[in-house]
């Protein structure tokens, strides 16, 4: 799996105004695995526009991404959440920090 951290220095330096990044996932039609359905997008992306930002996380872990954007920010497929038995009310934000960091 590639490193979460490695993602933040393949995000492109353009910033568009008024647009905020979030983490979004494919119907599980599109990919067989949790691993793989994750993505960042925009958060007024609509099913079917373009013009927004698409980058996929196939290969990174998604537990680490769901701890370093946040609920507020996460907007996956509940199946997702129980396939990797993810809980926000139980999620360690200070041990992914403490990694990233070192």
């Amino acid at each position: 799996m590639k490193y979460v951290k490695d993602l933040a220095l393949s995000m492109p330096e353009k910033v568009v105004e008024d647009v905020v990044s979030v983490i979004r996932s494919h119907d599980s039609k599109i990919s067989s695995t949790s691993y793989n359905r994750l993505f960042i997008g925009c958060e007024k992306y609509r099913q079917r526009e373009k013009g927004h930002t698409y980058i996929p996380l196939a290969n990174y872990d998604p537990i680490a991404i769901l701890q370093i954007w946040g609920k507020e920010r996460c907007f996956v497929h509940d199946d997702i959440l129980s396939d990797l038995d993810f809980n926000w009310d139980n999620n360690q934000t200070d041990s992914i920090y403490y990694i990233l960091r070192s």
